[in-house]
């Protein structure tokens, strides 16, 4: 990826056509970073291509056809802690959402609510976040 923009791969799991445009389309906006943003429509699906493909980050939907609920959430983290994940809902719970985080997610973003460069600098700070992270537990 040219343009001397830095690039980040980001896997948005969401069975939502239209969100997964959106949220495509949202980054593909950025002025200053290249995101290849891959897709899944199911929890296995997104669990399939991350074991073969190499993210920087998870956006993720909890309502899924095969899984739903904070469980979405615990079974990717379960697989992959090296993975910055970010949920991304149509549910705007705030206990919900405290919970995710607790258990270690990035960020609970409302769909409803999420713009552009909303989007792009949450990817970018949940991807350092936890980056130092990951170097706090290697001490």
């Amino acid at each position: 990826m040219g343009n001397g923009k830095r690039a980040y791969r980001v896997l948005h799991i969401d069975d939502d056509l239209i969100e997964r445009k959106i949220i495509s389309r949202f980054l593909q906006m950025s002025e200053y970073y290249l995101f290849e943003v891959s897709s899944a429509v199911s929890l296995n699906e997104g669990m399939t291509i991350l074991y073969r493909n190499q993210f920087d980050v998870v956006l993720l939907d909890m309502g899924l056809p095969d899984s739903y609920g904070i469980d979405t959430f615990l079974n990717i983290k379960s697989h992959f802690p090296h993975i910055p994940v970010i949920i991304l809902t149509g549910q705007n719970e705030e206990d919900l959402g405290l919970s995710v985080i607790q258990s270690g997610a990035q960020d609970y973003l409302s769909k409803e609510q999420v713009t552009a460069d909303f989007l792009v600098k949450t990817i970018i700070f949940a991807i350092e976040r936890h980056k130092q992270l990951l170097a706090k537990e290697k001490q």
